[in-house]
């Protein structure tokens, strides 16, 4: 899933390499991984909140990242009580 296109990608790792922070890659963690968090996470909170109205039994797989972000905002087990 990548929220606002690829032309983002660049930009995560531009803009910290501009301020001396030079990272492989920028979709997991560092400030690359926090700038595709910050686009990603309300998206992946919207699909949560389909799934909760239209398959309420259903897991959600997640291989996307910024994995380690999306997974702190998913629900453990498949309570109807969650608040996401």
């Amino acid at each position: 899933m990548e929220v606002s296109g690829t032309a983002c990608v660049a930009i995560d790792n531009d803009i910290p390499l501009k301020y001396g922070i030079d990272q492989c890659i920028g979709d997991t963690l560092g400030p690359g991984g926090l700038f595709k968090g910050l686009r990603t996470v309300p998206v992946f909170l919207d699909i949560l909140r389909d799934m909760r109205e239209l398959c309420p039994d259903a897991i959600m797989l997640n291989y996307t990242n910024p994995m380690s972000m999306l997974s702190s905002w998913q629900p453990v087990g498949r309570s109807r009580r969650s608040s996401w």
